[in-house]
């Protein structure tokens, strides 16, 4: 004879999800409700449950029991607003400038840059087409010495000046300026960026901006645990698709001077990626 406990149905267990199957979930619900904002959210994340395996996977019976799905959610609505309003504070702002140069010939706009600010932000992109050593071979020689300071100049000549200190009657070789010869173009370093956290098809965006300036490595979060963090110059975080844990990893395995943070969407970090690469071409020799 069958005992009660055999007649009534097996309890399922409750299934605890972890952050990651939290930020998974909450990752394709948002994008399903982006396509189907006519669904209600427990559908949508009934459905959505299809990315688990099926021993991770709930009955979901009320929103109380997806609150921490509904709490990403609506933050992942205010990081698209707040990319929205980026994205119309830069267009305002291309706008301005493009009426600017309506208005302005291109000889007006150059008197206005100054020197350093033609340096900051094209220098890197002139080497690209001229190597130093046919910048140089515009000079004379003796252009090329007063462009130097006098405690520069001073470093250069000081060995020179010790001998004929020294040794007054030995005859001092004059100190001269070589020959500039154009030989090829210069090879020149780039910067190594890695970038972790971008979605797939993100990554080609900022390749395209920068491909030619950068070295560019692009980690997805869920390859971290399996390989090494390669070497770069700097790593670049988009926290927007990456959890407290996974950040707490990549600071455990790097350096955390290397490590830059962005919060905010691709447009931020087109910005963030840009002025790390003014600082590192102009940190180089």
């Amino acid at each position: 004879m069958l005992t009660l406990a055999e007649l009534l149905p097996e309890k399922k267990a409750h299934v605890r999800w972890s952050e990651d199957e939290l930020d998974q979930l909450a990752e394709a619900a948002h994008s399903r409700r982006c396509q189907y904002p006519e669904h209600h959210i427990l559908e949508i994340v009934r459905d959505c449950q299809k990315c688990l395996p099926p021993d991770r996977r709930r009955e979901i019976r009320n929103s109380h029991e997806i609150s921490a799905i509904l709490r990403r959610i609506r933050g992942k609505d205010k990081q698209f607003k707040e990319s929205l309003h980026e994205l119309s504070v830069e267009n305002a702002q291309l706008r301005d400038t493009c009426d600017g140069l309506r208005r302005n010939s291109p000889e007006s706009i150059l008197r206005e840059i100054g020197d350093d600010e033609i340096v900051r932000r094209f220098g890197s992109r002139i080497l690209h087409l001229m190597s130093p050593a046919d910048i140089a071979a515009v000079f004379e020689p003796n252009e090329l010495v007063w462009a130097f300071h006098a405690e520069q100049l001073a470093a250069l000549a000081h060995q020179r000046l010790f001998e004929e200190i020294l040794d007054a009657n030995r005859p001092v070789s004059p100190i001269t300026i070589p020959t500039i010869v154009i030989s090829g173009e210069k090879r020149v370093i780039r910067p190594k960026l890695l970038i972790v956290g971008l979605q797939p098809e993100q990554a080609p965006r900022i390749r395209t901006v920068f491909e030619r300036r950068a070295d560019l490595l692009f980690i997805n979060s869920d390859k971290l645990s399996s390989i090494a963090i390669p070497n770069a110059d700097r790593i670049v975080l988009q926290t927007k698709f990456l959890n407290k844990n996974v950040r707490g990893t990549i600071f455990q395995k790097s350096d955390p001077k290397k490590i830059i943070q962005n919060f905010g969407g691709t447009t931020s970090l087109v910005r963030r990626v840009e002025d790390l690469l003014l600082e590192l071409e102009a940190s180089r020799p």
